[in-house]
């Protein structure tokens, strides 16, 4: 017997057959002859209790999507003007709260619109990851932040900027398609 016959891992995701119709995910881990399964409930599949909510992450996603393209093209053909625009970022707490107020609705809209996409689990840890990542820098001290933006700007080459604007319209292209 080889290996990969002893120790098989999978992945699976199911509506429930009792009860409301809750998606689940789970762990399926086989070691010869024992074998474990952990499921773990998400939320309603098709009865969500707060539908407009739902059908408004539909319209989240996708003006997340387009912003991430028209950042990317912004990076490709203006780099200068988006390493200036980096540089303001969190200057003032008006303009830090406004950056970071969007990001969160971006991040709920991904994790809401996750169990109806194309691929859950990408939306469901790049929303949480988003709407922590929001709070924490709410919470931190401005000047922390705008440092960081500040580093980054002084830091990154024109180069990489325009290297990196194809991943920013390849991420919005991938979150459109996805989430609808």
């Amino acid at each position: 017997m080889t290996a990969r016959e002893l120790l098989k891992v999978s992945a699976a995701s199911k509506s429930s057959a009792i009860g409301p119709p809750f998606v689940t995910h789970g762990l399926h881990v086989t070691f010869g002859l024992l074998e474990v399964k952990i499921t773990i409930p998400l939320r309603p599949a098709k009865a969500m209790p707060y539908r407009g909510l739902w059908k408004r992450s539909v319209f989240g996603s996708v003006a997340l999507g387009l912003w991430l393209v028209v950042t990317g093209g912004f990076m490709a053909g203006c780099p200068h003007a988006a390493l200036r625009t980096l540089r303001q970022t969190a200057a003032t707490r008006r303009i830090n709260n406004v950056e970071q107020g969007l990001r969160l609705l971006a991040g709920v809209a991904l994790v809401l619109r996750a169990t109806a996409s194309k691929m859950p689990a990408i939306f469901e840890i790049a929303g949480w990851f988003i709407v922590l990542s929001s709070i924490v820098l709410l919470v931190i001290p401005l000047r922390w932040h705008s440092a960081y933006a500040i580093w980054w700007a002084d830091r990154l080459p024109i180069v990489a900027v325009r290297a990196i604007s194809p991943l920013s319209v390849m991420a919005g292209i991938g979150v459109i398609y996805a989430a609808i």
